[in-house]
């Protein structure tokens, strides 16, 4: 992206309807506008900060361009033209939302603090992504299933080709070939999902002969527990996130005082419930 073209689009101001929705949007931190911009090749997201709105200052605090093969945000809080590489993660003063721990239902969520100007907007910004991949919209009190079941799961899924692909070189399969073997019959698995709308059960009965060796694989690995072990994994990624995240937090001094519910206490009731969980399996 040539920066200099991009410098030269106008700033972005407030509209009236923003500075009055600005009074209504509690604890959020920025509202945003979407655009498409260079025969829309290039997608142009405008940062306004809420608490400026309502001081009735017009002016955008940022904005981000994303193309398909690149992305940078201009800080516009300065007259003169400033660049930041930084990803929203790594922006100061900036985050998309806040992980927070509610103590009176003894459990964790995630606080937005953007907020979309629009529907249309909202849509805007999907369609680009879906440009290039596909994309979901969901809620952020789902955040942290999305982290187990697609930020994480690659992971699980390449350990899982490379046992397929061990298990081939034990029977002969030169290690190349069994990779392609392996690989191949997850992303075909994949792509049956997704094409066919059928329900995965239903897919997994189809390729199980009556008495035949595939449905004997897969009696095996329910006695080994396989669905149980990934269910945990998605459990396991969620709890780490929260770990992560709140020792952090932890760590600032200014922030650690913030945090309603006492760290190391809450580290103990998730080491109780693992306890008394494993107790409960050994029982039965």
């Amino acid at each position: 992206m040539e920066k200099r073209k991009l410098s030269a689009i106008p700033r972005p101001i407030a509209t009236p309807e923003m500075m009055e929705v600005a009074d209504r949007l509690g604890g959020m931190r920025h509202i945003v506008t979407a655009e498409l911009i260079d025969d829309k090749k290039i997608l142009l997201l405008n940062f306004f900060e809420i608490q400026a709105l309502k001081k009735e200052k017009t002016e955008a605090a940022f904005r981000t361009f994303l193309s398909h093969d690149d992305y940078i945000t201009q800080d516009l809080k300065t007259s003169k033209t400033k660049w930041l590489t930084a990803s929203f993660a790594g922006m100061y003063n900036f985050s998309l939302m806040d992980y927070v721990w509610n103590h009176q239902e003894n459990k964790s969520s995630y606080r937005l603090n953007v907020f979309m100007r629009s529907d249309e907007e909202l849509k805007i910004v999907k369609d680009i992504f879906d440009s290039f991949g596909k994309s979901e919209v969901v809620g952020e009190y789902l955040i942290d299933a999305v982290i187990g079941v697609s930020g994480s799961s690659p992971a699980y899924v390449f350990m899982f080709i490379e046992a397929m692909a061990d298990a081939a070189v034990m029977a002969g399969m030169p290690r190349k070939q069994a990779y392609n073997f392996a690989a191949q019959s997850v992303l075909g698995s994949a792509k049956m999902v997704l094409e066919s709308g059928k329900h995965p059960g239903e897919l997994k009965d189809m390729v199980c002969s009556p008495a035949g060796t595939t449905i004997d694989a897969v009696v095996e690995l329910e006695k080994l527990g396989f669905r149980n072990i990934c269910l945990s994994e998605n459990i396991t990624a969620d709890r780490a996130n929260f770990r992560t995240i709140y020792e952090q937090m932890a760590e600032n001094e200014h922030t650690a005082k913030q945090i309603p519910l006492n760290f190391s206490k809450l580290i103990e009731s998730i080491q109780r419930t693992d306890q008394q969980k494993r107790i409960s399996s050994k029982d039965q």
